[in-house]
């Protein structure tokens, strides 16, 4: 199953012969983890299936929104030659503050460094053990004083439901940017619309909203210092290596598939199960399904 889909606690009592949940993707914020736990049902998630395509989205966004990319393209397509109004800045020697160093903030970390950026992070599930190469560990409250640009790569969570608001915009910079990579309602988008009308931050690019698809007249997409996106990184023909825009028929039919395909391209990719909610720490092996106690076994077919 993809993001769009819910497997709720309703739809899962529904269906008794049900025995894995595959989530094509590493989210499993749109799956009832606990009521699956409870009818002895897998869930099993593709960490890291999409980790290239979120990175490289990130610094796709970060760079057309100092670069001012979609406002000038807009500008020569009516016709216009507007030179001075769209200088943009560079991204060297500035600071980016990722708010998670998971897989994807470690391969956003990476190729900031390689465009010249300073790198902090903050993640309270890492922060004990050592941080990336070249990556600083900072609390919340001081990476939002001192970073430039502001990523977040969070999973949605009792936790982190609206963690990025009006306290948080408060203490960044002025004219500081964020990137929102990561799930709708990790940010209070109340608190960024003012943030962004006040001239608090210059800009904001985002890719993921509270409400999907967000309203054709959302205010957050009739500002001209907001770059948004329609929340497809992850898509099929970007995770396979074909021509561009190309790709053949979808390799995400099921996590397994996923994990077969990424293993051949990424060279050892697992697919993980889940139970009550945290991850068992145990991997399947590409083609099988290990199930963990207490949990029914379920064969992966290809």
């Amino acid at each position: 199953m993809r993001s769009a889909t819910k497997a709720t606690a309703e739809l899962i009592e529904a269906a008794p012969k049900l025995k894995i949940i595959g989530r094509a993707g590493a989210g499993v914020d749109n799956v009832d983890v606990a009521a699956a736990t409870r009818r002895g049902v897998l869930v099993v998630n593709v960490p890291g299936g999409s980790t290239l395509a979120v990175a490289e989205l990130t610094m796709a966004m970060l760079l057309s929104l100092v670069r001012h990319v979609p406002r000038a393209h807009a500008s020569m397509s009516a016709g216009k030659w507007e030179k001075s109004a769209f200088m943009g800045s560079e991204l060297n020697g500035k600071t980016l503050g990722l708010v998670g160093c998971g897989r994807i903030g470690r391969a956003v970390a990476a190729r900031a460094q390689a465009f010249g950026m300073r790198v902090l992070a903050s993640d309270p599930a890492k922060m004990k053990g050592p941080a990336a190469a070249g990556v600083e560990w900072a609390e919340l409250d001081s990476l939002l004083e001192r970073a430039d640009v502001v990523s977040l790569h969070i999973p949605l969570n009792d936790k982190t439901r609206g963690l990025i608001g009006k306290a948080q915009f408060a203490r960044m910079k002025p004219g500081a940017l964020l990137v929102h990579c990561a799930r709708g309602g990790v940010v209070d988008e109340a608190a960024l619309l003012e943030a962004l009308g006040s001239g608090r931050l210059a800009g904001a690019a985002l890719d993921v909203f509270e409400k999907e698809p967000p309203a054709p007249d959302h205010p957050l997409l009739k500002l001209p210092n907001v770059v948004a996106h329609g929340r497809t990184w992850a898509r099929p023909p970007l995770r396979r290596r074909t021509a561009w825009g190309h790709g053949g028929p979808s390799s995400w039919r099921t996590p397994c598939r996923a994990a077969r395909s990424a293993t051949r391209s990424t060279g050892g990719l697992e697919a993980h199960v889940l139970r009550g909610g945290a991850r068992e720490g145990r991997a399947c092996p590409v083609g099988s399904w290990s199930a963990p106690s207490g949990a029914t076994k379920a064969k992966a077919r290809s």
